[in-house]
């Protein structure tokens, strides 16, 4: 192989040598690549010694291969720390930073108004003592302490446990986004009755009634078959002529709510407004409170 170097002709290096009766031929390169007698010379004698030691390159192209299995090993382990940076980074956001950042945008589903009340909530009662924290430096004592704060401001156990759901849902985001591994820190939140039960007094019935009776008769008739006889509405509504025994005062509620056929019973009130509403021959699978276009 020849080609013009300069004003000379350039020349191509390639060499051989025997090692365990094995021929091992391999090229070097052009003398205007860098390339020289010594240098060609100076390699060879090097990879002669590797193949007697074993150890190293002892061609070209075994050198080529462990440079790149070395530069695939850097790169790879580049990539590598990059990622665990990365990680650490993500776990070494605040509590404040995600809520802002990646929560709050995260609750698509949520009206505007529940994002507010959270978000005052927030300000209100987790920055304080979550803000600046990591969520892997976040324990239960933390949480424990707004839970402190709140009851010691007067709040209720139900505006405690809210302010503990709005955590835990940061929390559940922050775990999607491999922000933590961590799980949601245990507490015990005070247990409660938000049911609140409370009777009508016989004047507020009174009042409920008259009212009723100047915008709708069928509706007086129903508010006054529910108040004396515990029955839902769907029950009133489907109450046929056949289900009604008015000289013993029993009705038999077939549609319930549980499926089960079940007894209501009459008063005198209801028994004289069912009495005065029963047709002189009533249809047995007629409606006693039919819709305003017929049968519902």
């Amino acid at each position: 192989m020849t080609r013009k170097y300069g004003v000379k002709y350039d020349r191509y290096f390639r060499t051989e040598y025997q090692h365990k009766g094995k021929r091992i031929a391999f090229n070097f390169g052009w003398e205007s690549d860098g390339w020289s007698i010594s240098k060609c010379q100076e390699k060879l004698k090097e990879y002669k010694a590797n193949a007697k030691s074993g150890n190293g390159p002892t061609c070209p192209k075994d050198e080529k291969e462990i440079q790149e299995k070395r530069q695939a090993e850097e790169q790879a382990g580049a990539a590598e720390e990059k990622t665990r940076a990365g990680e650490q980074a993500r776990r070494d956001i605040s509590f404040k930073y995600f809520f802002h950042e990646f929560y709050l945008p995260s609750c698509l589903n949520k009206k505007e108004k529940t994002l507010k009340i959270e978000t005052m909530l927030y300000h209100k009662w987790i920055d304080p003592v979550l803000g600046h924290l990591p969520f892997n430096k976040i324990k239960a004592l933390n949480l424990t302490k707004i839970q402190r704060d709140m009851t010691s401001a007067g709040r209720s156990p139900r505006s405690v446990q809210y302010v503990m759901q709005i955590t835990r849902q940061a929390w559940n985001v922050a775990m999607n986004n491999n922000v933590t591994a961590d799980p949601f820190p245990k507490i015990t939140l005070e247990k409660f009755d938000n049911n609140r039960i409370r009777f009508m007094t016989d004047d507020e019935i009174d009042a409920l009634l008259s009212e009723l009776k100047k915008v709708s008769d069928q509706t007086y008739c129903h508010a006054v078959m529910a108040l004396n006889t515990g029955m839902r509405a769907g029950e009133i509504w489907g109450l046929t002529w056949a289900d009604m025994d008015l000289e013993n005062g029993i009705l038999t509620l077939r549609d319930t709510k549980n499926r089960k056929t079940r007894i209501a019973y009459l008063n005198d009130i209801t028994r004289r407004l069912l009495t005065d509403k029963r047709p002189q021959n009533p249809d047995p699978s007629g409606l006693v409170f039919p819709g305003k276009g017929g049968p519902r």
